[in-house]
Order: C-alpha cells, then sequence, then structure tokens
C-alpha cells in the first residue's frame, strides 16, 4: 500500500466523518430556531446558523479546495465564538448575571474545538501537499492566451 492511498484513506475518513459531523449540526439547528427568541443576539444567531449550516457545503468544497475548507471552518468557529460572547455580554447588561460568561468558557471550547480541529486538519494537509480527494481534471479549461487586437 502506497503511502498516496493511506493519506487518502485518512483523508476519506476525515471527510465522511464532517458529513456526519454536518448532519448532526444541522439537526441540533433545526432545534435551536425553535427557542430563539429576543435574548438572542443578531450575532448569536449568525453564529448559531454559521455552526449548523457550514460544515456539509464546507466538507465539500475541502474535495478539491482544502485552504478554504479550512478558511470556512475558522470563519464559522469564529462567528460561533463571537455570537456566544455577544449574547453573554447581552445577558449580562440586561440581567446583572456576570456568571455567565466565565461559565460559558468551556462550553465554547467544547463547541468549536471540531470545527477549529477540521480546519486546522484541512489547512494542514494542503500546506503539506496531501493527494486531493476530487482531483483537477487534466481536461479542464485553462486560461486561453490573451487577445491581440
Amino acid at each position: 500500500m502506497s503511502s498516496n492511498t493511506i493519506l487518502k484513506s485518512i483523508n476519506w475518513l476525515v471527510f465522511i466523518a464532517t458529513i456526519f459531523y454536518g448532519a448532526y449540526t444541522f439537526f441540533l439547528l433545526i432545534g435551536a430556531v425553535f427557542v430563539m427568541g429576543n435574548n438572542d443576539t443578531p450575532l448569536g444567531v449568525l453564529g448559531i446558523l454559521a455552526m449548523g449550516l457550514c460544515p456539509v457545503p464546507v466538507s465539500l468544497l475541502a474535495l478539491r479546495h482544502r485552504r478554504l475548507a479550512a478558511l470556512g471552518f475558522i470563519i464559522a468557529a469564529g462567528l460561533w465564538i463571537a455570537g456566544s460572547i455577544d449574547g453573554d455580554h447581552y445577558l449580562i447588561q440586561k440581567f446583572g448575571n456576570r456568571a455567565v460568561t466565565f461559565g460559558s468558557f468551556p462550553y465554547l471550547l467544547k463547541t468549536s474545538s471540531v470545527a477549529l480541529f477540521l480546519a486546522f486538519f484541512y489547512g494542514l494537509t494542503d500546506l503539506l501537499n496531501w493527494p486531493l480527494l476530487w482531483p483537477r481534471s487534466p481536461h479542464s479549461a485553462k486560461h486561453s492566451p490573451p487577445l491581440k487586437i
């Protein structure tokens, strides 16, 4: 078994796990939509949507463009973290409960760690030039020479 085959196998396993993770977050998103209300900030809602809707399309993007997929996971995790902190800040202003922010830090690490790990994995595999799961066709459209007028 060649090293190329092993690298592709690892890549396929991560891709399939990401698809299952994306399905899981999407079903969690369906439940979260029904409990959104007046105490949710727009950035918090955007973070919830990003973490719920991002994994499947971004993992499909990783078949050919791993660097963009890594960026997509970083953006989704960043929106989730910023939205959660913004929501906590709003609740502190509204109700005066300062324990909310410190209590949510382990929760933020736990919930964003999968997206950040996937961003690290796809970024590292792109940097190390692992073989693509869906290679570009040698017959794909290439840049045509500039027209001379």
